[in-house]
């Protein structure tokens, strides 16, 4: 880079400043320099600015964030962090954009009909029916979404700096592979309507599983080795473990949330409400029902559960009383 464009870069905030919220230093930071720029453009005739010449944007910071932005721990080495990023935005894609369209997708093809409507359906009878593959959909993303909110709860405490997030983070992908293919007659139902007339959300999901089994598996793997972090005084201070708080804040800056008395007791009963939720899978439902995701569950559990509301909006077919 030429000595002309060095200084341009020197105004750069960091992301992880106090009293500047994170939206304003994406626009602080380059327009700052993007003023620095014109001025020199101004005084300077005979110099060509080059791709490499131009200072980071605020798209840049969002795309690359790694590459641009100064580490929390400026000790951390660059392949951790870079590692810590790349696994991250794999998250984000494979396990928060591409489940928000799969179950979109299967909640508008489950829409309820009526006197108007027939499209979408197949006639059983004389009664429309929606077809069965995109029901194990729905019933496989409401299984996925209640077992990766523990992400989520991973994120509040990464926020937080508590060390526990290392836990809960290999836990919560550990829990994403187990919900996709805990229930094996779901599994069979997906392989058997693979032609039904609406396979092809059967073969995005297929096609999106098997990579989200991929990307969890794999996660779970890169974060063995940090699980140390449990045992640091501080999250930040360690180099070591340091890079793991950068992505949860850097996001949880885009939309303005950050550490709070609040944020703390939301993350607390979430967790408390988790573990109970999974204690009493463990202990009653799956010695119940064993791998049955069609199996009747107890009336007093559908009420509050995301699969008792998609039974009473028609979405859903009751559970087998068998």
């Amino acid at each position: 880079m030429r000595p002309a464009f060095l200084s341009l870069l020197q105004p750069m905030i960091s992301p992880f400043s106090s009293g500047v919220s994170l939206g304003d230093r994406l626009s602080i930071g380059p327009s700052i320099r993007t003023t620095a720029f014109l001025e020199t453009a101004a005084t300077t005739t005979t110099t060509i600015a080059t791709v490499n010449d131009i200072p980071a944007s605020a798209l840049d910071i969002l795309l690359s964030p790694e590459t641009v932005l100064p580490p929390i721990n400026a000790v951390s080495e660059q392949w951790v962090r870079s590692l810590v990023w790349l696994d991250f935005k794999v998250a984000v894609t494979f396990f928060v954009v591409a489940p928000l369209i799969l179950l979109s997708w299967a909640v508008v093809i489950r829409i309820p009909p009526n006197d108007s409507t027939t499209d979408n359906k197949i006639v059983k009878g004389d009664s429309l029916v929606s077809p069965p593959i995109s029901e194990t959909i729905l019933r496989y993303m409401t299984s996925y979404w209640q077992a990766s909110s523990l992400l989520l709860l991973t994120l509040f405490l990464d926020i937080q700096e508590e060390t526990a997030c290392v836990v809960c983070g290999l836990l919560a992908q550990a829990m994403i592979v187990a919900s996709l293919w805990w229930w094996e007659d779901l599994n069979e139902e997906l392989m058997e309507n693979s032609d039904s007339n609406d396979a092809s959300i059967g073969k995005v999901f297929v096609l999106w599983r098997n990579m989200a089994t991929l990307a969890a598996s794999t996660g779970v793997i890169i974060q063995v080795p940090f699980q140390t972090c449990i045992g640091a005084s501080s999250l930040i201070e360690s180099s070591w473990c340091a890079p793991w708080v950068e992505p949860p804040k850097f996001a949880a800056g885009l939309i303005g949330i950050s550490a709070s008395p609040t944020l703390e007791l939301l993350t607390l009963g979430g967790l408390a409400l988790y573990t109970l939720v999974l204690v009493y899978y463990v202990i009653v439902l799956i010695p119940s029902v064993g791998r049955s995701g069609r199996a009747a569950r107890p009336k007093a559990m559908n009420v509050a559960t995301p699969i008792g509301v998609w039974q009473r909006m028609g979405f859903l077919e009751d559970q087998n009383s068998e």
